[in-house]
């Protein structure tokens, strides 16, 4: 089951990050320019780390400018 934590402005982030549970999507948060989901897929001590991003450029960015 998915649950969502809305975060709570100028917090630190790491300790929202690091204590989710399998399965829990926090945010959206603001980081630097971009706004972010982040969601707990698995957690494993063994220090290998996998990532998934889904990127969107958007009408004035500079990656839509460049396409």
């Amino acid at each position: 089951m998915m649950r969502l934590i809305k975060p709570e402005p100028n917090l630190d982030l790491r300790k929202y990050l690091f204590d989710l549970k399998e399965g829990e999507v926090f945010g959206p948060y603001k980081d630097g320019n971009q706004f972010k989901l982040s969601r707990m897929m698995d957690f494993d001590r063994g220090g290998s780390v996998k990532a998934r991003h889904i990127l969107i450029a958007y009408e004035g960015s500079q990656m839509h400018l460049a396409m």
